[in-house]
C-alpha cells in the first residue's frame, strides 16, 4: 500500500506556497498566509529547523504576530484599553453577584457554598482580564494593568453583592452586619482577586517573554488558592452567622 499521502510534506503549511530563501525578506504583514496565527509547524517547540528547512513566507508565527501587535499599540492606547477593561470588569460583576445569590440561596448544600460558588466567583471576576490575555495579550504593557482590572472587578462585585444582601436579602441588618460586609467582605473579594491576578500576570509574562501562546494552566494554582481562601471564609461565615444575628 502506498504511503505517499502520509508524508509530512502534505501538511498545509508545506503546501500553500514555495519556501523563501529568508523569512525576513517577506514581512508577515505583506503576505497572504492562510493558517491561523500560531498554528503553523514553526510554532511547535520540537521542530527541528535543520529538518524542516526555512519557514514559508505565508506562515506567521505567534511571536511575529505578537511583536507586530505590540508595536502597533502605544502606552497611551494600552492604558486606555486597560481602563475600559477594568470598567467592564466592574460591570460584569453584576452577573457574578446575581449568580452568587442564586447559588447561595439554592438547596445545593454546604459543598456548593464552600467549594463551587467560590471557584465560580473568582473565575468570573477575573474573566475579562483572562480573556484579554488569551486573545489580545499585547493590550497589556504592564502587570499593574492586569492587577487593576482584577481589583476593579472585585470592588464592583463586592459593592453589588453588599447592596443585594443589605437591601434585599437581609430585612433588618444590624450595625455589626453592615460594618462586616463593607469591611471584611470587601477585603475578602479584593484579596482573592489580587491572588488570581498574580496568576494572570504569570501567564501574561510567559507569553510576552517567550513569544508563545498563553498557557492558562500557569495561573491555575493561584485560582485554586483564591477559591480555597474564599471557601474557608464562607465556611466560617456559616458557623458565625447565628452569632451575628444576635448582635
Amino acid at each position: 500500500m502506498s504511503q505517499d499521502n502520509h508524508s509530512v510534506f502534505d501538511e498545509p503549511q508545506f503546501c500553500e506556497e514555495p519556501f523563501v530563501a529568508d523569512p525576513a525578506d517577506t514581512p508577515p504583514s505583506e503576505t497572504n498566509h492562510t493558517l491561523p496565527v500560531g498554528q503553523g509547524a514553526w510554532d511547535e517547540p520540537s521542530l527541528s529547523p535543520n529538518l524542516a528547512g526555512k519557514r514559508p513566507a505565508h506562515v506567521e508565527t505567534y511571536a511575529q504576530w505578537l511583536a507586530a501587535k505590540v508595536a502597533s499599540i502605544s502606552w497611551t492606547k494600552s492604558w486606555g484599553l486597560s481602563l475600559a477593561i477594568a470598567l467592564g470588569s466592574g460591570l460584569w460583576a453584576v452577573v457574578g453577584a446575581m449568580l452568587s445569590q442564586v447559588q447561595s440561596g439554592s438547596m445545593g448544600g454546604l459543598l456548593v457554598i464552600i467549594a463551587f460558588a467560590p471557584l465560580a466567583e473568582e473565575m468570573l471576576k477575573a474573566s475579562a482580564a483572562l480573556i484579554t490575555i488569551e486573545k489580545w495579550p499585547y493590550v497589556f504593557r504592564s502587570p499593574a494593568q492586569i492587577i487593576l482590572c482584577c481589583m476593579a472587578a472585585a470592588l464592583g462585585f463586592a459593592v453589588l453583592e453588599n447592596l443585594l444582601y443589605l437591601k434585599l436579602y437581609i430585612l433588618e441588618p444590624t450595625a455589626t452586619i453592615i460594618w462586616w460586609r463593607w469591611t471584611v467582605c470587601v477585603l475578602l473579594h479584593t484579596s482573592c482577586s489580587t491572588i488570581v491576578s498574580l496568576g494572570l500576570v504569570r501567564i501574561w509574562r510567559q507569553t510576552m517573554t517567550s513569544g508563545t501562546a498563553p498557557r492558562v494552566s500557569l495561573g491555575t494554582p493561584y485560582i485554586i488558592t483564591a477559591a480555597t481562601v474564599h471557601g474557608i471564609y464562607n465556611f466560617i461565615a456559616i458557623i458565625a452567622n447565628p452569632l451575628f444575628a444576635q448582635v
